[in-house]
């Protein structure tokens, strides 16, 4: 784990304990988020779901009692000045909430303010300032995978971007196989691919289902398929090499560049991919997607877990454009 790695260092580091990196660690990755929002309103729901661990009522006392407009134009705000850590990001959300604070009373909203120059006030705010402020025990986002899973940050960012959701109960269920519908409708939401108008004619994908809208979606651009009988299968558990051909198909749909980030190495078992499979398979494996197992095997046919499928659709996100 990298937050243990650090500690070990602790010349490179001015860290006291294993808690604070991971606390710093996890703070960052929902920045990250914030800032790869599509828009100022998703971010600020993503500083809203995560206002006590990233301390937001110590640089905005007004921020989580304010309307959706003022969190939207605070967002705004902090993005228009560019992805920064935590410490920075802690500076520019002081400076919004002192750039939108309400004029004193019998001053009215015309003033010469601030606002009405469109330069914020410079804030400074020391790194021994920010580790002052009271401490928040890192805590998984769900009670069934820690910190120090391999695919937790995969599943942070997933989770963060409204992607996937635990089961009601704060559990992820990592370990549990995916269906069909299930990655479907992980791919198209990560690549914000969803056509409320579309429609389908599977004979097994029932117009009420849940994912009937992401089937029909995936159907009406080319990302999915029928089986020889017509079928889609939803609730079938989705094999490894269905599971990169969706991505592969996703990825073509939006023209997105597959560029060869390494060398395409032949897996052992190739002889068991289906032939439709064999070019996604080589793309997404030079691409940093997917790896194989240790005895150099892929394992087309196999299923994949809740934990796998977030690894290997957060990883298509960050390489694929």
């Amino acid at each position: 784990m990298i937050a243990q790695e650090l500690f070990n260092n602790k010349e490179a580091t001015e860290y006291t304990s294993l808690e604070l990196i991971q606390n710093d660690f996890l703070k960052n990755v929902i920045i990250q988020s914030f800032y790869e929002a599509s828009d100022a309103t998703y971010a600020a729901k993503i500083l809203s779901n995560n206002s006590q661990l990233l301390n937001v009522s110590n640089y905005d006392s007004r921020y989580l009692t304010a309307n959706d407009t003022y969190k939207a134009k605070v967002s705004g705000y902090i993005r228009d000045r560019g992805a920064k850590g935590y410490a920075d990001w802690t500076a520019q959300l002081t400076a919004a909430a002192s750039e939108y604070a309400p004029p004193p009373p019998g001053e009215g909203g015309g003033g010469g303010g601030s606002s009405s120059t469109g330069s914020a006030p410079t804030v400074s705010i020391s790194k021994d300032a920010i580790k002052e402020t009271t401490p928040i025990e890192p805590v998984s986002i769900y009670s069934d995978i820690n910190m120090g899973h391999w695919a937790y940050e995969s599943v942070l960012r997933l989770s963060q971007r409204g992607v996937i959701a635990g089961d009601g109960n704060k559990n992820f269920r990592p370990d549990d196989n995916v269906t069909r519908a299930e990655f479907l409708k992980m791919i198209l939401s990560a690549m914000d691919l969803y056509d409320e108008n579309a429609e389908c004619n599977f004979p097994d994908v029932d117009v009420t289902a849940w994912y009937y809208k992401y089937v029909a979606s995936g159907s009406v651009m080319g990302v999915v398929k029928g089986d020889d009988s017509g079928n889609f299968n939803p609730n079938a558990k989705i094999s490894r090499q269905d599971a990169v051909k969706i991505m592969y198909n996703a990825a073509m749909f939006k023209n997105y560049a597959i560029s060869e980030k390494r060398s395409y190495v032949e897996f052992a078992d190739c002889q068991d991919m289906a032939e439709y499979a064999k070019i996604p398979i080589q793309s997404m494996y030079c691409l940093n997607v997917i790896n194989g197992y240790e005895d150099g095997t892929f394992r087309p046919t196999a299923s994949i877990t809740r934990a796998e499928a977030a690894k290997m659709t957060f990883a298509f996100l960050q390489n694929c454009n």
